[in-house]
């Protein structure tokens, strides 16, 4: 990632972080539009937290974007989880 990318990609993210989980509540309502067998994995799941673990995630990944060698990892083995 260039410099420049990286500080857009903050300067958005500024945006987004005051309406956290409005945006969260976006992003699933969207994916559950998508693909509407996803919702079903998230039956027992509370998704307020989901939403707030979401949020914190991104937020990480954010912060990490001029190191992302040390967060790959991790957000790698997230995935897999996720998987």
């Amino acid at each position: 990632m260039t410099p420049t990318q990286v500080t857009l990609i903050r300067e958005s993210w500024s945006a987004v972080e005051p309406i956290a989980d409005t945006a969260a509540g976006l992003f699933y309502g969207r994916l559950f539009e998508l693909d509407p067998a996803i919702e079903r994995l998230f039956r027992r799941t509370d998704m307020a937290a989901q939403r707030k673990n979401l949020m914190q995630t991104l937020t990480v990944v954010v912060k990490s974007l001029d190191r992302l060698d040390q967060i790959v990892p991790a957000v790698q083995a997230l995935g897999r989880r996720h998987a």
